[in-house]
């Protein structure tokens, strides 16, 4: 799981592995050490609900939440993300994280670009 902070907005994206854990478990939980001490965790979890996709902090972890219709639509479907701008917090972007087309990162869990036939 790819996790961006920019601005106001956290940037989360998924590759297919990642997005099949996240179907079949509701959530998927990445962290960062920062020693035996200090840690920092993020997850995506799906809850039931219609609030708009937001995030929670608490406790040195941040929790993205995402209603279960909009979940099931994005990990059943060609729908590349979900773009939500809740009324207080930071924007969420959730993404498909798809191939890179130049480098040489080799990221063989991650999505087709739809690029690549454009290319041909």
């Amino acid at each position: 799981m790819k996790l961006r902070l920019h601005d106001n907005s956290i940037r989360v994206r998924l590759n297919r592995a990642e997005l099949a854990r996240f179907a079949a478990d509701y959530r998927v939980t990445d962290s960062i050490s920062f020693g035996p001490a200090a840690r920092f965790t993020y997850s995506l979890e799906i809850v039931q609900g219609s609030q708009p996709a937001h995030a929670v902090y608490e406790s040195g972890s941040i929790r993205i939440l995402v209603p279960v219709a909009e979940a099931q639509d994005w990990i059943a479907t060609d729908r590349v993300g979900i773009d939500s701008t809740p009324s207080s917090g930071p924007r969420i972007l959730l993404e498909k994280d798809f191939q890179c087309l130049h480098g040489d990162e080799i990221e063989p869990d991650a999505f087709p670009n739809p690029l690549t036939a454009a290319q041909k």
